[in-house]
C-alpha cells in the first residue's frame, strides 16, 4: 500500500497545480509533464502493471465471489479510464503550447477529474479487495506472487519517482528547477545497465545493441516489446536491474 501513499501524494500536487492554473490562466508545462510521468510510469506500469499482469492473472485461475469478480472487472475498467483522462491531458497540453488556448479547460478539468477519481479507487482497493482477495491463495502461491512481485519492481523505479515527487513538493522550487531535478533522475535512469538472468550478458544503454540494430543511447524501459538477448534469445522479461 505505500505505492497508494505516493500517489496521494502526486494527487496533491495535481490539486495545488489546478489551483494555480486557475489563478494564473495559462499552464507550467514542466510540471505538468513530471505529474504525467509520474502518473504514467509509477501509477500506472508499477502499480496497475502488477495488478493486471501478475494480481489479476492470478486471480482468473480462482472461483470469485460475485462480488469479487465484480470489483475486478471494475478495477480494470478503472485503470483504462484513466489511461484515457492522462492522454486526454497530454492532447490538450500539446494544443495548448500550439497556440490553443481554449485547451486549458481541457487539461484543468481531466486533472480535477484524476484527483476526484483516484482516492475512490484506491479506497475501494484498500477496504473492499486486497485483503479479501488473499484468502484465494494458499501460504505458498502467496509467496511466489510476492517473489513475482518483487522482481516486477526491479525493472521499475520506486525510489526514483519518490524523489520526484519530494521534489515537486518544495514549495519554493521555481519551473526550472524542477526541470532541471527531473533530468537529473531521468538521466540517472537512462544509464540503468540490465543484466540477462539467462545467460548474464548486460544491455549497456550508452552502447545499444548492434546486433539488434538499436543504436547507443536507447534506454531499456523504452526497447521494443519483441526485442531479445542478442547472446542467448531470452525475452526481454528475463532482464533485471544490475
Amino acid at each position: 500500500m505505500h505505492e497508494h501513499r505516493l500517489i496521494e501524494r502526486t494527487l496533491n500536487l495535481i490539486d495545488a497545480q489546478c489551483v494555480w492554473m486557475e489563478k494564473e490562466k495559462c499552464i507550467n508545462a514542466v510540471a505538468i509533464d513530471t505529474i504525467v510521468d509520474c502518473i504514467r510510469t509509477y501509477a500506472d506500469r508499477t502499480h496497475h502493471g502488477k495488478e493486471e499482469g501478475i494480481l489479476f492473472r492470478d486471480l482468473q485461475k480462482k472461483s470469485l465471489s460475485d462480488e469479487h469478480a465484480r470489483i475486478t472487472r471494475e478495477l480494470i475498467e478503472e485503470h483504462r479510464q484513466a489511461r484515457v483522462m492522462v492522454g486526454a491531458i497530454v492532447k490538450a497540453k500539446t494544443a495548448y503550447l500550439a497556440g490553443d488556448k481554449e485547451a486549458l479547460s481541457t487539461i484543468l478539468t481531466n486533472f480535477q477529474n484524476l484527483a476526484r477519481f483516484y482516492p475512490k479507487h484506491i479506497e475501494k482497493e484498500d477496504k473492499h479487495f486486497f485483503f479479501p482477495i488473499l484468502d484465494y491463495f494458499s501460504k505458498e502461491e502467496q509467496d511466489a506472487m510476492l517473489r513475482e512481485f518483487n522482481e516486477f519492481d526491479s525493472k521499475m523505479i520506486h525510489e526514483k519517482y519518490t524523489q520526484v515527487v519530494e521534489e515537486l513538493e518544495r514549495s519554493c522550487m521555481s519551473p526550472r528547477e524542477i526541470q532541471t531535478e527531473y533530468q537529473t533522475i531521468q538521466n540517472d535512469i537512462s544509464q540503468k545497465i540490465y543484466r540477462c538472468k539467462v545467460c548474464g550478458y548486460r544491455y549497456d544503454p550508452s552502447k545499444g545493441d548492434p546486433k539488434g540494430h538499436i543504436p547507443p543511447g536507447t534506454q531499456f524501459e523504452v526497447l521494443p516489446s519483441n526485442w531479445v538477448c542478442p547472446v542467448c534469445g531470452a525475452a526481454k522479461e528475463q532482464f533485471i536491474i544490475v
